[in-house]
């Protein structure tokens, strides 16, 4: 077992009670980046209503307290206005409604971290799914 399944498998309990009985359609070892909070690292799952992420890595709180290091945050596919796709991660544009600051429009970008063993062109197509899953869940037309 490589890294970062070591890290999915010992992050994944703290999630879990946040699911709230939804099921899990996947989950990765990611990064998150946003301009105005930097790079954080952390457990991303995905569900039918939300995505959830558990960051590892701390970094300023800038973001209004959205995934900092160690708490587990609940980001609903229903606050999504756009979502795209730019080298492989997914860019998604979000109102601020779902953390009490409706109107308050966001930016945040993800993208999974290569597995043990994993070559480039699997992480693209893996990066992919994660994004069509994303895309499909938020309702968005192009």
């Amino acid at each position: 077992m490589g890294k970062i399944e070591q890290l999915i498998e010992k992050y994944l309990p703290e999630i879990e009670p946040y699911l709230e009985g939804a099921e899990i359609r996947h989950k990765f070892w990611g990064v998150f980046f946003a301009n105005w909070t930097g790079e954080m690292n952390g457990l991303f799952v995905l569900t039918d209503d939300a995505f959830f992420v558990r960051g590892k890595a701390s970094f300023k709180s800038g973001w209004g307290g959205i995934a900092k290091s160690g708490e587990v945050q609940k980001i609903p596919y229903s606050s999504f206005q756009t979502v795209y796709s730019k080298k492989h991660k997914a860019v998604i544009k979000y109102d601020g409604a779902f953390k009490g600051k409706p109107g308050k429009m966001g930016k945040m970008t993800i993208a999974p971290k290569k597995m043990k063993g994993e070559n480039k062109k699997d992480l693209i197509s893996r990066a992919n799914q994660y994004y069509d899953f994303i895309k499909s869940k938020a309702n968005l037309t192009e």
